[in-house]
């Protein structure tokens, strides 16, 4: 038997590295809160004169539903455009103008604009409620009468 071998080949060995990461599935948004629409309500032009007038705060929340039992807190994380002459309210893409939205949180009354986050715990029903308040607003005065509309979005993670 005649064997044949390359003084150059030798085994090799080699090292493989696996990760992983196991989550369990997050909480739901409830269908309430998909696509909420908020009513303001009415304001009148004459009350929305001065810098700053604002309209009556009206209630809204975000709910989640079914969170795992391994999560106790909701993180949302909020997005929206900023109106051009007070940031920390939201742009009012409505037709009135001099005139943008204001939101707050309702548990301590801080101002919710883009980019802020807020923290929710979860129940032992598995639930969660984000609860905010929010108004009209004229951060210059002079509001005019027309719509007003503005848009929030929510990111959110499970802790």
């Amino acid at each position: 038997m005649l064997s044949v071998g390359s003084p150059f080949a030798q085994a090799a060995g080699a090292v493989v590295n696996v990760s992983a990461v196991i989550k369990e599935s997050s909480c739901k948004v409830a269908a309430s809160s998909i696509e909420q629409s908020v009513d303001l309500g009415k304001g009148r032009v004459a009350d929305l004169k001065q810098a700053n007038a604002a309209t009556e705060w009206k209630p809204f929340s975000v709910e989640l539903t079914d969170c795992p039992d391994s999560v106790t807190q909701v993180v949302a994380t909020v997005s929206g455009t900023p109106d051009k002459d007070r940031a920390e309210d939201f742009l009012n893409t409505g037709t009135a103008k001099k005139v943008a939205v204001e939101v707050k949180n309702a548990a301590d009354d801080a101002q919710i604009s883009n980019g802020k986050t807020v923290t929710a715990t979860v129940d032992q029903a598995h639930n969660a409620a984000l609860q905010f308040k929010g108004r009209m607003i004229t951060p210059t005065g002079g509001a005019t009468s027309g719509s007003v509309a503005a848009l929030m979005e929510f990111s959110f993670e499970f802790k």
